[in-house]
């Protein structure tokens, strides 16, 4: 199989976060959710209740909402942080390199296993600072394409050679 271009990324922590931030809204649910929690509770706490109970139960809940908004903030970078240590750990403690081929299909090798994929599987492609986020459909893969990375062709080349692909798509600049 010929391939057109060759993409070596190596996964940093500051590209995870930045693509986990991005990607998955579930931590900005829980952010909003708390913080209306707190809210709540603060206005419970400030309606001029005169039992001494009640105080203690609002600012309980309040500390417990704030507490949560404090998780939803740094829950991509714990979840960043997981996923480089199973991919260190899946690797042999060595630092991971993905290897990403664009010809007639994709082939992703990252931490010694392979993964072929379509490009008709192709949801959406993100653009992020230093790099493109090619996410596929049913979460089955998330590629990361640095826009230095690239081995063989460019990175100019390689966004019109997906739009040759997948005219329907939406490619970032």
């Amino acid at each position: 199989m010929d391939f057109q271009f060759i993409n070596i990324t190596n996964p940093e922590k500051k590209k995870l976060i930045e693509i986990s931030r991005r990607l998955r809204k579930d931590w900005l649910i829980l952010l909003i959710m708390s913080v209306s929690g707190a809210i709540y509770m603060a206005y419970t706490f400030w309606e001029g209740y005169t039992n001494y109970l009640i105080y203690i139960d609002a600012i309980f809940w309040i500390v417990l909402f704030l507490a949560f908004a404090v998780l939803a903030v740094f829950k991509p970078t714990i979840a960043t942080k997981r996923a480089m240590r199973t991919m260190r750990r899946k690797n042999l403690g060595r630092p991971v390199a993905m290897v990403h081929q664009f010809g007639d299909r994709i082939v992703s090798s990252v931490a010694g296993g392979v993964n072929t994929l379509d490009y008709c599987n192709i949801k959406r492609v993100y653009s992020l600072k230093t790099c493109y986020a090619i996410r596929f459909e049913h979460d089955m893969a998330l590629l990361l394409v640095t826009r230095d990375g690239f081995t063989k062709g460019s990175f100019a080349e390689f966004k019109q050679f997906l739009r040759t692909k997948r005219p329907d798509l939406t490619i970032p600049e």
